[in-house]
């Protein structure tokens, strides 16, 4: 049986990660990761989809 993926789990899962680590911070965890703030907001509020590349690279900072 074939999964499905929820559209909105990279936003919640983003908003969870900058509301966590960044106090909410989206010019913090720009600055971080190396993304645009534009960048972010859009994958936070689920405008657009990440890369698999770009998420590879934020989950694979420490």
């Amino acid at each position: 049986m074939m999964q499905t993926f929820e559209s909105d789990c990279v936003s919640r899962s983003m908003s969870f990660y900058i509301d966590n680590n960044f106090e909410g911070s989206l010019t913090k965890a720009a600055e971080y990761f190396g993304y645009s703030k534009s960048t972010l907001w859009g994958w936070k509020e689920g405008a657009n989809q990440a890369s698999l590349k770009a998420l590879i690279d934020i989950t694979s900072i420490n």
